[in-house]
């Protein structure tokens, strides 16, 4: 996802409800990358349980792009975001720092996500912001 010698991050998540802690989330990525993309998890695939999303992945999209970190916010077209990281191809993939203990990921995503953005030759990093 190189564009013309600049640093594209990107960030994956359902981001419902959006909060403080997505933005700072959002502005520290930002601060290590020229382009910011933010890909939205679609409507059909988020897995919160009952009732969710709160808000449809359009509202969701519509909210985040009023964010002036973020360059570009895009909805998930595919099932998993193992698939928009090898679709787009990111330098860094910026996850936050409560999935940087791999060992409690009981689905294994957050290492087939690294493992899928290191295949391209980009890197993984997790933000230290607190994003509960």
């Amino acid at each position: 996802m190189s564009n013309e010698n600049k640093i594209v991050g990107m960030c994956i998540g359902c981001l419902d409800p959006l909060h403080a802690g997505h933005i700072a989330h959002f502005e520290s990525a930002k601060a290590m990358c020229d382009i910011l993309y933010v890909v939205v998890t679609n409507d059909a695939n988020v897995n919160k349980g009952p009732g969710r999303p709160f808000f449809t992945d359009a509202e969701r999209q519509h909210s985040i792009e009023q964010i002036k970190c973020v360059d570009q916010v895009i909805i998930n077209p595919f099932d998993s975001a193992i698939e928009a990281i090898k679709f787009w191809q990111p330098d860094i993939y910026f996850k936050g720092s409560d999935y940087e203990d791999l060992s409690k990921d009981v689905t294994g995503n957050i290492t087939k996500e690294k493992l899928a953005v290191e295949a391209h030759g980009g890197k993984l990093v997790f933000t230290k912001d607190d994003i509960t």
